[in-house]
This record gives C-alpha cells, structure tokens and sequence, in this order.
C-alpha cells in the first residue's frame, strides 16, 4: 500500500490522520444546485480579498509614516512579542478556548470546501483527515487528486483551490456584519473614551498619560470640563495626548 493512503503516518513530531470517511458527504454536498455557482463567485472573490489585503497593509504602512507613526510605534514596542503568534493560548489577546475553536472550525470549513468544489466538478478525493503536533490539532486536509487536478481546464482547478479561502473570505464577512450588528445595539454603561492600553514612562519615552495615573481599563469622561465621548477627541484635543 503506498504511503499517502496509510491511516496514520507519524514524522518529525506531526501526527497525520487519513480517513475516506465523510467522502460520500462531500459527494452529497457537492451535488447541490448552489455549489458550483458558489464556487464561481468564491473564485471571483479572491482577487477582491486580495486587493482589500493589500489595501490594508499599505493602510498600515501609511499610518507608520505618518506624524502619528512614532506614537505608534512606541505603542508596537509595548506589545509582548507573542502577539505575533496566532495560537490561541499564546497569544495573550486571543482567548484559549474561543481561539481554538474558531481555528478548528476555519481550517475545517476551508478544507472541506476544497473537497466539496473537487467533488461538484469530478475530481476524485482521495482521503480526507487530521494534522496534529504530539497531540495538539495544528491542521485539516482533503487530498483531492493532483495528477487530474493539474491536468484539468484552469477554470475548474482554479474553483477548487480558491474554494478553501474564499468560503473564509464569505464567514469573515458575515461575522464581521453580525458583529458590527450586535455590538450596533449596546449601550455603553460608562461614557467616555476607554483605554486599551497606557506606553509605559520611561528615560527614552516620556508618557504624560502615564505618569497622570492612567491605566489599562480606566475611562476618560472630560477634559477641561469638555466631554469626552470617543478617543477622536482625545487625539483632537491639543492639551492631552493619550498614551
């Protein structure tokens, strides 16, 4: 038996788990009316996606160039180098338990999507399975058949391999929506501007918000008896800078 099909094949740590199981669901799935027309608006969306990426990342880079950049980039500076790690658990701004699911249930939805798409159009699944580091779920695949895959028209190959990123593209979306919806209808119990975070005063970095007591949590409510509603305000107001 070759060794892509074994059920389970261990290497440098990585726990590998291959099933044919659930297949016949992606068959069902796929038979659907709506997924081939899905999958054409998910292979459109992709350059859209793209080009709101790298929108936001020259948005960011403009920021940084800006006469606002040094303050923030003091502010980069106090952040933990683990916030550039996305596991949940180790980054300290992501919640351990909220995170992990929210990555299982990424992974396993773009996957499946793969699988769903290859389906839909004919192409063969080999296996579908599970990725794990010792223990510790890392990953998910579909094992779609790349000899027909790359032989196939660009049309289809290129459905199925923007699937997986373009249904996460769609979720993203939607529960951006569903956010800004719900938190659309709460009422702050404090009014005033709340603060994230205060940079630390130190010899090379004076911060006046800091060295006035301010903290992580606190509420700022007025300003020379002027009331503070958002942090626009505050970054407006030439007599505090907010740290």
């Amino acid at each position: 038996m070759e060794e892509e099909y074994r059920r389970v094949t261990f290497k440098y740590g990585v726990l590998m788990l291959r099933t044919k199981t659930g297949i016949s669901l992606l068959d069902r799935l796929g038979a659907f009316r709506v997924t081939k027309p899905l999958a054409w608006i998910m292979l459109y969306i992709m350059p859209v996606a793209a080009a709101a990426a790298l929108f936001l990342i020259l948005g960011t880079l403009t920021i940084f160039f800006s006469p606002q950049g040094i303050r923030l980039i003091e502010y980069v500076r106090t952040l933990t180098p683990l916030a550039n790690v996305v596991f949940p658990g180790v980054n300290p701004y992501i919640p351990i338990v909220y995170g992990w699911l929210a990555l299982i249930v990424a992974v396993f939805v773009h996957e499946a999507s793969h699988g769903i798409v290859a389906r839909s159009l004919g192409f063969p699944v080999k296996s579908a399975g599970l990725l794990l580091f010792l223990v510790i779920p890392i990953g998910a695949f579909v094992e779609v058949d790349d000899k027909q895959l790359k032989s196939a028209r660009a049309r289809d190959s290129g459905r199925v391999l923007a699937a997986g990123s373009g249904i996460n593209f769609i979720i993203a979306v939607i529960s951006l929506l569903l956010l800004v919806a719900t938190v659309g209808t709460m009422v702050p119990q404090v009014q005033g501007a709340g603060i994230v975070s205060v940079v630390q005063n130190t010899p090379d970095v004076h911060s006046a918000a800091n060295l006035a007591g301010v903290r992580p949590g606190d509420f700022i409510t007025a300003i020379n008896d002027e009331p503070v509603d958002n942090l626009i305000i505050l970054r407006d107001n030439s007599t505090f800078r907010p740290g």
